[in-house]
């Protein structure tokens, strides 16, 4: 009987029944667990002792593939120029040239670009609204900027943002890989570019997280406290183009809503209809010595760079 041990085994089996586990008898009867179990039952129905792992399968998980932990975020010490959302190629290169300045000014050689470097808007799946600039041509004047950039920078690290992760990842579902993506971009070894939204930057000042997150609030600073009651550390957070600087209710945790150096006038979804989001503020921040320090409309280069 399928319910039954057989019975030219029965005596041997009702004795290793009780000092072995359910896994032990299948490997040892050559028999499926599920039979081993019935056996169990019945000679347990029938007043037999039945020993250990009685009714309780023994689980041995094995892996069938390797899969990757995902820890591999780029984490760094000391200063830092930290800029996100160039949208290239709509983006003002005035300010791209004051970010030189200011990096030459604070002897500054290393630029973290934290997401939406590119638009990416020829590969977007939403409908155009006008005609997209070419991939190309994306792609050769974020070329022009990253050689720009390595005239003075000795190390670019270029995390992705949402256009980067959305568009142009999304576009080739996933198969395009990271160091693959920068190449089309720059053969430069100064520029690393990381699949993360973000990068771990410790300071004498403390840790910073620099993010383009996911999310987006109107609310200045918001989604910073969010972020920095999660992570517990300094919180720069970009994606939402405009400029902000604060503390956590704690007082402990500095933040900092991070411009950006697109342009809107060339923008369609900013100038085409009206909306009541914020309007974008370009700017970028330095982390010097672990405190940032905001460059924006409202600062005065004439101070920090020298003449009128």
């Amino acid at each position: 009987m399928a319910g039954r041990p057989p019975k030219k085994i029965w005596d041997q089996f009702t004795e290793d029944s009780i000092d072995l586990t359910t896994a032990e008898l299948a490997e040892q009867y050559k028999r499926h667990s599920r039979t081993i179990r019935d056996w169990r039952n019945f000679l347990a129905g029938k007043g037999y002792k039945v020993g250990r792992g009685y009714g309780i399968p023994t689980l041995e998980p094995r892996p069938r593939y390797n899969i990757p932990t995902l820890d591999k975020y780029e984490k760094l010490e000391g200063d830092a120029i930290v800029v996100g959302d160039l949208h290239l190629p709509f983006v003002k290169w005035k300010w791209a040239s004051w970010l030189l300045k200011i990096a030459e000014r604070f002897d500054i050689r290393r630029l973290l670009v934290v997401g939406d470097l590119l638009d990416a808007k020829a590969l977007t799946y939403f409908p155009k609204k006008e005609a997209a600039v070419k991939w190309e041509v994306e792609l050769r004047e974020a070329e022009n900027f990253i050689d720009c950039m390595c005239d003075w920078f000795t190390e670019i690290i270029y995390c992705y943002g949402n256009h980067e992760r959305n568009r142009i990842i999304a576009r080739f579902e996933g198969e395009l890989t990271a160091e693959r993506f920068g190449r089309l971009i720059s053969t430069d070894s100064a520029l690393k570019v990381s699949p993360y939204s973000y990068v771990i930057l410790h300071t004498e000042a403390g840790k910073w997280r620099l993010t383009h997150q996911r999310n987006y609030r109107k609310t200045p600073l918001s989604v910073a406290k969010n972020l920095c009651e999660m992570h517990l550390c300094h919180i720069m957070a970009h994606h939402q183009h405009r400029m902000a600087q604060g503390f956590d209710a704690s007082g402990n945790f500095m933040l900092v809503d991070n411009g950006g150096l697109m342009d809107e006038e060339k923008m369609d979804w900013v100038m085409l209809e009206d909306r009541v989001m914020p309007k974008p503020t370009n700017g970028f921040t330095v982390i010097h010595r672990g405190r940032p320090y905001l460059f924006n409309s409202a600062s005065d280069f004439r101070f920090w760079l020298g003449g009128d």
